[in-house]
């Protein structure tokens, strides 16, 4: 195994074990906003994906996919991750996306705009992308239970969710945009004093 692949996965095991940390520790990457948790880990998949190129970093938003899922199984906050976490497509297919998403945003941006201002806006899309994905699942594939555990009706259930937009997707873009180009500038300073 050459010195590179080395890294790198050491690398990827020091995410993953963020990801651990993060999905089982309370207030460490989901803090608890009714209905749903608001959520930090997406801070770690977005890092990833900028880090390590999201094409090659997609298994990184597999892995909260999956752990999002045991969570939902052994240690659920409340009936709504029982509910949603459980469903394989809603735990896992919009976090996968985030890595494809952001790295595709930034390829394509820092083409046009400066480093910084390119993460930033990668760094909102894969944001946008979890929230869009797992609140456009909820609606497509578990909208009726949905609204009965939340005491509402179906017709009042996109109302329901565009007020989580709000009080959770808006907070956690900012933070995304805000935090993540910090996180990749920091990593890439060690990387290079590394290689020095």
């Amino acid at each position: 195994m050459s010195k590179s692949s080395t890294k790198t996965l050491t690398m990827r095991g020091i995410f993953v074990a963020i990801l651990l940390l993060q999905t089982f520790v309370p207030f460490f990457g989901y803090i608890p906003i009714p209905p749903l948790n608001l959520t930090i880990i997406h801070l770690t998949v977005i890092s990833a994906a900028l880090i390590f190129d999201g094409y090659s970093g997609w298994w990184i938003g597999l892995a909260w996919g999956l752990l999002s899922m045991l969570r939902a199984y052994i240690a659920p906050t409340s009936p709504f991750d029982i509910l949603i976490f459980q469903n394989a497509i809603i735990a896992v297919v919009p976090r996968v996306c985030i890595s494809l998403t952001t790295a595709y945003t930034f390829k394509r941006l820092s083409k046009l705009l400066d480093k910084h201002s390119s993460l930033m806006l990668a760094s909102a899309v894969g944001s946008i992308t979890n929230t869009v994905g797992v609140l456009g699942l909820i609606a497509l594939l578990k909208g009726k239970p949905y609204a009965e555990l939340a005491h509402t009706t179906p017709q009042l259930l996109y109302k329901l969710l565009g007020t989580t937009v709000v009080t959770n997707g808006i907070p956690e873009l900012i933070a995304a945009s805000v935090v993540v180009p910090i996180i990749v500038y920091a990593y890439q300073k060690v990387a290079n004093r590394k290689k020095h």
